[in-house]
């Protein structure tokens, strides 16, 4: 992801895009360069085992209630470790979410989830790498923005720290998608960290 003039555009979602970008942080991450993405299934099957592993009965703690609560976590960047229960269920997911992100590791694998959180958590951390993806990233454009959410817009602060060229295009109406974590928060209170933002209405 080196800057020159002649960089070549990316185009894509969230996911795909955080994918490309994660495959050249894999070491960073201390992933395998070939990490394998695990899909809903295998994801969900990795929690029935880390259930199984922790004697947590399936009647309390179904692993599709498990994998929801940790996409859940991911979405809004909580690490295993911030992860705070507050009734028996989400202790119970307190206790799990990071064995079930060792079990990832030891795989060298990652699920969707990570392919936001790993590049965020990364470029929080390494001061070199936030600049780095600062200068790759010139401008950026993102449809439906009503519909991202914490980890989503954490991701595109970074990308888009550099030149400070971020557009953004979406309809506070239009948002429908908090059940799976989008924030409308996030267009609302666009102008929060953007003070210098141009707003541009299209009303026909």
């Amino acid at each position: 992801y080196g800057a020159g003039p002649r960089m070549p555009r990316w185009m894509g979602t969230f996911h795909s895009i955080g994918a490309r970008l994660l495959r050249r942080m894999a070491d960073r991450a201390g992933l395998p360069p070939d990490f394998v993405i695990l899909d809903d299934d295998d994801a969900l099957k990795l929690c029935k085992e880390v259930c199984k592993e922790a004697g947590v009965d399936e009647t309390g703690l179904p692993p599709r209630a498990l994998r929801g609560h940790i996409d859940r976590a991911k979405n809004q960047a909580i690490l295993p470790e911030q992860y705070e229960g507050h009734d028996y269920i989400t202790d119970l997911v307190a206790r799990l979410y990071p064995m079930y992100q060792e079990r990832l590791k030891q795989l060298g694998a990652v699920d969707f989830g990570d392919l936001l959180l790993w590049p965020v958590v990364l470029c929080d951390r390494d001061e070199e790498l936030r600049d780095l993806l600062g200068r790759r990233f010139q401008h950026v454009l993102v449809d439906e923005f009503q519909d991202a959410n914490q980890v989503q817009y954490r991701l595109l602060r970074h990308l888009a720290a550099g030149g400070r060229n971020l557009v953004v295009v979406g309809d506070d109406d239009q948002a429908i998608y908090g059940w799976r974590g989008a924030d409308v928060s996030l267009i609302l209170e666009f102008e929060r960290d953007w003070p210098d933002v141009r707003i541009v209405k299209l009303e026909e």
